[in-house]
């Protein structure tokens, strides 16, 4: 498929074990944990910044914004896996600050009208959707500042959904569903797993000559099903792992030496 490596090579393969440079030669949807690393090395000041929700968040938030709006300016805004650090990196601000503020999001929102609310929503939709409603026929904007504020907006309108989900009831009650909570767990290895299996079915379906709308029914189900695998085999061992050399290591350090 378009934008996949014919043959594999030791450089783009070293990049992807290592996260470095511009991960991605074997499976794109590795350029994202470049930042993942990135942000647990960085976590002491995402924790430190975000740390006094109350104290001067809106100065918080036009700082963020701003980077974000540079971030997206030095672009290029319409390759966002492409897009550096000045615009990467402030998205995690965004979710330090809601994480810190959890509890003072719920308070506030539980108490606003609820015409208010339906505004918040028609703002993060739009605000999520604004890149493609840009490009939508009969609006395309060609210009490259505007596509970048569309980028802004984009990572706006993520940032306002997930406070929305702070309220109590409604959308929240929704998210904590048994269906919604497992893809959410499952989320990350259906993500690492997603793109080399629609790369495989539409090599396989194009040269079969299927259409598409009976591959992808059937393309859905088994990628669910090897996510699931991924998850118990790879991703919750993992954690286990994680939580356990944790656990070692808070001993050690309580242990006190004789």
């Amino acid at each position: 498929m378009a934008g996949h490596p014919s043959e594999l090579n030791a450089d783009g393969l070293l990049n992807d074990l290592a996260l470095l440079g511009r991960p991605g030669f074997s499976n794109s949807a590795l350029w994202t944990l470049k930042w993942e690393v990135l942000l647990s090395l960085l976590l002491p000041v995402y924790v430190i910044f975000g740390g006094r929700w109350l104290r001067g968040w809106p100065l918080k938030v036009c700082l963020v914004v701003m980077l974000l709006l540079v971030g997206a300016l030095v672009g290029p805004a319409d390759r966002p896996y492409q897009m550096g650090g000045l615009y990467q990196l402030p998205v995690f601000a965004l979710g330090s600050m809601i994480a810190f503020g959890w509890n003072e999001i719920a308070f506030r929102l539980d108490r606003l009208p609820r015409a208010l609310l339906v505004g918040l929503w028609a703002i993060a939709v739009l605000g999520l959707s604004s890149y493609w409603l840009a490009y939508a026929p009969g609006v395309y904007i060609g210009q490259p500042q505007l596509v970048a504020v569309t980028r802004v907006a984009q990572a706006g309108g993520a940032a306002l959904l997930l406070v929305l989900s702070a309220r109590p009831g409604g959308w929240s009650a929704f998210l904590s569903t048994r269906l919604v909570r497992w893809l959410g767990t499952r989320s990350f290895s259906l993500y690492l797993i997603h793109e080399p299996l629609v790369v495989v079915a539409g090599n396989l379906a194009g040269a079969a000559g299927l259409p598409a709308r009976l591959v992808i029914p059937g393309v859905i189900v088994i990628a669910l099903v090897l996510t699931e695998i991924f998850f118990r085999l790879i991703e919750a061992p993992s954690h286990r792992l994680a939580r356990a050399v944790n656990r070692r290591i808070s001993n050690r350090q309580s242990t006190p030496s004789t």
